[in-house]
């Protein structure tokens, strides 16, 4: 955790970065792509964090400069009001997704997701949270840790799966 600064409505704002990241044993692109299905981001923040999309297609394509907006629960039950996602880069070729991300409580969650091949079938997987949240900055910050640590587990899961064999395209979590 290291605090920062950043730019909110024209002012600067003391924020924090967090970044977390796992090794995971598995090829680069199976990752990328599962990570670039919403169905992916569902899984892998519950219970902690659930998004609900508000509406019955139930597959969304992510697209860039595109704002989407989620009902954001936590905990699966203690809501937190709409949660704004713009997806503002989705680099294939470096692997690396960046959004600016917000909601009523926290104005600013810059959240930059990079999977680094290590060679051999080894992965580094990192989040990169940038966040300002006013008098609740440090606290979200905290619960953001443990919210990523929680989501870097679910990937872990996912990766055994893989190597299981028992991933398919039907299978929302693999």
């Amino acid at each position: 955790m290291e605090k920062i600064l950043l730019r909110y409505n024209g002012k600067i704002k003391k924020g924090i970065r967090i970044i977390i990241s796992s090794i995971l044993n598995n090829f680069t692109e199976k990752i990328w792509n599962k990570l670039l299905d919403i169905e992916t981001l569902i899984y892998i923040c519950k219970p902690i964090a659930t998004f609900k999309t508000g509406t019955k297609d139930k597959y969304i394509k992510w697209e860039l400069n595109k704002e989407y907006i989620f009902k954001l629960f936590i905990y699966w039950f203690i809501p937190f009001g709409n949660h704004k996602i713009l997806l503002e880069k989705i680099d294939e070729e470096n692997k690396i997704i960046i959004s600016k991300e917000h909601n009523n409580i926290v104005k600013i969650w810059n959240h930059k997701i990079k999977i680094e091949d290590k060679g051999e079938n080894i992965i580094k997987y990192t989040d990169e949270i940038e966040l300002y949240a006013g008098v609740f900055t440090l606290f979200i910050a905290i619960w953001g840790i443990m919210f990523y640590k929680h989501r870097q587990k679910k990937w872990k899961k996912i990766v055994k799966t893989f190597s299981a064999g028992s991933c398919n395209s039907a299978t929302p979590n693999c």
